[in-house]
Parts: structure tokens; sequence; C-alpha cells
């Protein structure tokens, strides 16, 4: 039988090291004085939290600077060079990992990382899990084997790498977009949703949560007694790092709970633009008529279909609310914290479409990250579009 070839050792091979430079033993221990430094070379490893602005202003000033800060580069599947420790004296020296650009070592995201392992058809959960140098050298060997296209584009600044595309991407800076968006909501009716998301960008996109606050909704009595008070927003999102598309969705807002739910938009005035060359503006153009139906909307449209969602029974009792909520997208532990959160905060079990909102929605309220959460408030939102129809 013929001898099994085997795949070259990687020049960066850990084989003959010793177990202790070679193992992971707690990937998120910090234990340096520079936790700022530390925490840029493990962001590959642990997302970093998102950033909040008070208002547009501080936030255009702060994407423009970013803008102004970074480049973009082609490059060679070849040229790509993934750095690690070989002999590293801490548990943060073993899980550094940053990439050398034009001299300069960048430090990655979590999600340009992630960015990179899939162009490599590498598992970033998997890798995540390893030493720094393995991680270098599984991706240095995958990119050079597994990769058919032969170019990436980089995004970056003098010390991070923000993204890792293919060369074709087409990017809408961020910054764009919040000057296309105050051109068409000047006049201080739309304002940052406070009480909820805001103005937020993470390290995979831009997210505006904003709520119109000169006409408040009262849909009834909360369980507290005080009038129950919705305010319908909207939702602006970009990513310039190639995460989603520029669009804007429907946004509303209960004061009682401080629940957000992305709904309110019909489907068809969902606006979402690819990325292209003067995409915020042609965008700016095609959602403001959009935008204006969407706030003129009567009232008592909306209280109806609070009303419908209230008097829809979905379920009998817990076990079927968990079942119901199953099949809706929700995990059973996700299914289960919404169960909970209903009956501590509404004083019930949930049993009809309205409570289901409810509980997915205060769920979502614990996500750290501004994507995730509004993905369980897209969830949320459709439940209450199907009983609205």
């Amino acid at each position: 039988m013929a001898a099994r070839l085997e795949p070259p050792i990687p020049q960066h091979s850990t084989e003959g090291k010793p177990m202790s430079q070679i193992i992971n033993l707690q990937a998120n221990h910090v234990n340096s004085a520079n936790a700022e430094s530390i925490e840029n070379k493990l962001g590959w490893i642990r997302r970093r939290s998102d950033r909040q602005f008070i208002n547009p202003d501080s936030l255009l000033d702060h994407l423009q600077e970013r803008s102004a800060r970074s480049t973009t580069d082609l490059r060679e599947n070849a040229e790509i060079e993934v750095i690690a420790n070989d002999q590293p004296r801490t548990m943060d020296e073993m899980n550094a990992v940053t990439m050398l650009v034009n001299g300069q070592e960048l430090d990655f995201s979590h999600w340009s990382f992630g960015q990179l392992c899939q162009l490599a058809k590498a598992p970033a959960g998997f890798l995540r899990s390893l030493p720094g140098m393995l991680v270098r050298d599984n991706l240095d060997y995958a990119l050079k084997h597994n990769r058919e296209v032969e170019q990436v584009k980089l995004y970056h600044d003098d010390t991070h790498l923000r993204a890792i595309t293919g060369p074709k991407y087409g990017r809408v800076d961020d910054a764009e977009v919040v000057e296309a968006v105050q051109t068409i909501l000047d006049g201080g009716r739309w304002v940052p949703a406070e009480k909820h998301m805001g103005l937020r960008v993470s390290d995979r996109s831009l997210n505006m949560f904003l709520i119109d606050r000169e006409n408040p909704i009262v849909i009834g009595k909360a369980p507290n007694g005080a009038d129950d008070i919705m305010w319908r927003g909207l939702r602006i999102s970009n990513s310039e790092v190639g995460y989603s598309s520029l669009k804007v969705e429907g946004f509303t807002f209960r004061d009682y709970c401080l629940n957000g739910c992305i709904f309110g938009m019909r489907e068809s005035e969902t606006i979402h633009i690819r990325h292209s060359l003067n995409a915020p503006h042609r965008w700016a153009r095609e959602v403001q008529p959009a935008i204006e139906r969407y706030a003129n909307q009567d009232a008592i449209t909306f209280v109806q279909a609070v009303e419908a969602a209230q008097s829809a029974k979905v379920a009998d009792d817990n076990d079927k609310a968990l079942a119901w909520l199953n099949n809706r997208g929700l995990t059973a532990k996700q299914a289960r914290a919404a169960i909970e959160r209903v009956q501590v905060e509404e004083g019930r079990d949930p049993r009809t479409a309205w409570d289901m909102v409810q509980g997915v929605t205060a769920i979502a309220r614990k996500v750290a990250h501004v994507e995730e959460r509004a993905d369980l408030e897209r969830i949320g939102g459709k439940i209450f579009e199907r009983v609205a129809a």
C-alpha cells in the first residue's frame, strides 16, 4: 500500500514545544496592567463592547475621524502574515494574534478575525479556542492551500484591522450614512432612543435607533396603572466592513418596560440598498417617502394592531407557550427566559401574541451587542405582524 502523503509542517510549527506553550489555559484572562492594549490584542477572541453616542453630531465626528485614519489595501493571499509569539511569557502573550500590513502589526477585531477565517475556510470558533501560535500556523496553511481567489481587500487604520473582504467588495462609509440621515430627519422630530439602544457603533455595524418624540401613542393601561405609551421609531443601520447592507426598518419602543420591537414599516417599505457608488444619497432619496408614510400612519391603526395581538391566543399553558416560541426561532433557554419575563413584568403567564412579543423583546434587553439584540427584536416584530395584518 502506498505511503500516506502528509501536508508539510508549517514554518512556525509548534512541533517539539512543551505543552505549556501550546495549550490555551484561559483565553479570556487579562493579567497586564495595560488593559486597553491587551483588550485590543485579544479582540479576535473576545468581542469588545459597542460604543454609544449621545447625539448625531458626536457620532458623525467620531465616524469622520475614523474614516480619515482608514485606508484600503489589496493583497495577495501569500502576502498575508499572521503574527503570534513563539516564546510567550504570559497567558496574554500566548493568546495575542495580529496581522502584519505594510510593516505594521494590526490588531484584529472580533469581526475581522472571523472574516479572515471565513476567507481561509477555517472554523473561527475552533481557532478562538487555540493559543496564538496554533492560530497563526493554521491560518497560514489554510490561506495558501484552501483559498481559490488570490486577492483580499483589507480595510484598516494604523492600529486596527477592521475588515478583510473579497477584492470586489464595495464599501459605504458610515459617516456618509449619518450625513444622509441628517438631511432627511432634520427638524428635531426624530431623536435618539436613549432609553433603548440609541446611537451605537460596534466592530461590525452602525445603528441609529430614533423615535418620533412629537407623537406618543397610548395603547391602554400598563400593569402599574399608568398610561401604556409606545413610540414609533426607526432603526437605520449600515456596515462598512461587510456585515450587512444599508437599510431602514420600523421600530417601536414601549415606555413601561423599555422593550423595543422592530415592527411598523411594511416589508415593501423596509429599504435595503446594496453597497455601491453614491449609495447613501440614493438611499436617502428612496427612503424619505417611506419614512414620511410610516411617520404619518394613523395612531388608531397602531392601537388596533396592539389590540389584535392582545386578543390573539396562541397557547393554553406554559408548555405550549415554550413550544410556540421554539417554533419561531428561540432556543429552549431563550423561550423559558421569555416566559419568566412575562410573568415578572406583565404579572401573568404568557398566552397571547402580545405576551410573546413582550417576552421576546424583554430578553433582548439583556443582550450586550446591538446586532444580536436587533435579531431578537425582529422576531418579536414578526409575531406582531402576523396577528396585525
